[in-house]
């Protein structure tokens, strides 16, 4: 019995640390590269890009009532985030909105922040959030530098 005790020490401790994973929220933000065809794109153009690549990178997006607004979904087992894509001729920003079971914290303690700068006082998520919307904010980039986006192609997916 009592050489199981450092073994479950040490597991308990592990779990805990592992689990309470956070590091700082990330808000991507890109700006719409110049198209290589003789037209600049339009904001029909941009949404349906952001459309198709959200629903490309397992997000599940919808129009909201404004124009220039986009609302994604992403479920993952029992994780769920919320974000809010902002869209103008000039710029894509992706913010968060929401998120279930995801460790969002809007200020962490002192006492548990991990981070390089210690003195980072914003709010924090599971990296896997991050790693979600630099993603889709990276493959967004890609899609726009195509010719026609390489979305007009695969609107078939979305109609």
């Amino acid at each position: 019995m009592m050489a199981r005790t450092p073994f479950i020490l040490f597991l308990a401790v592990f779990v805990i640390g592992c689990s309470n994973r956070t590091d700082p929220l990330q808000e991507p933000s890109l700006a719409v590269p110049e198209n290589t065809s003789s037209e600049a794109p339009s904001l029909d153009d941009i949404e349906r890009c952001i459309m198709v690549t959200a629903e490309l990178n397992g997000w599940l997006p919808e129009r909201g009532s404004d124009r220039g607004r986009l609302k994604a979904q992403r479920h993952v087992r029992s994780h769920r985030a919320f974000i809010d894509i902002f869209y103008d001729e000039e710029s894509i920003d992706v913010q968060y909105a929401d998120s279930i079971n995801l460790n969002y914290v809007d200020r962490p303690p002192r006492s548990v922040r991990r981070y390089k700068d210690m003195n980072y006082t914003g709010p924090v998520i599971h990296p896997i959030y991050n790693q979600w919307v630099e993603t889709l904010s990276n493959d967004l980039e890609v899609r726009l530098r195509q010719p026609d986006f390489l979305c007009e192609r695969m609107q078939g997916i979305r109609n």
